[in-house]
């Protein structure tokens, strides 16, 4: 309460900063190490796979900054419409959905570490 609703936003994407930047510091740094715990070859039809789910991934990133949320403190409207039919949190599915796609060709353990976490 202390620093205000825009010193809270500032303090809280320093911190989120801080611990993101080493955490892809460290994959890149270990990329593809440790055991081999699946070995799926990017064939056309996995790539068109993953290509249509990131496209649905990013659909729902965008609707979560387009449309406002009736559940969100600000309020929008009562009734959900669109996207929220699906889900009421359109970007944690955005970011679950790009993890997972990533998960499917990438099956070392350093890489299941990254995106499954």
């Amino acid at each position: 309460g202390a620093l205000g609703e825009q010193g809270f936003r500032g303090l809280y994407s320093l911190v989120s900063f801080v611990f993101f930047v080493p955490l892809v510091w460290v994959y890149f740094a270990h990329k593809h190490d440790g055991a081999a715990l699946w070995n799926l070859q990017m064939g056309p039809a996995l790539l068109a796979l993953v290509s249509i789910g990131m496209a649905v991934a990013f659909v729902l990133l965008v609707s979560a900054f387009v449309q406002p949320n009736p559940g969100s403190i600000a309020g929008g409207p009562p009734v959900p419409r669109g996207v929220l039919h699906l889900t009421r949190h359109p970007l944690m599915m955005a970011f679950a959905l790009f993890a997972l796609l990533h998960l499917i060709p990438n099956g070392f353990a350093s890489d299941v570490a990254f995106f499954g976490g």
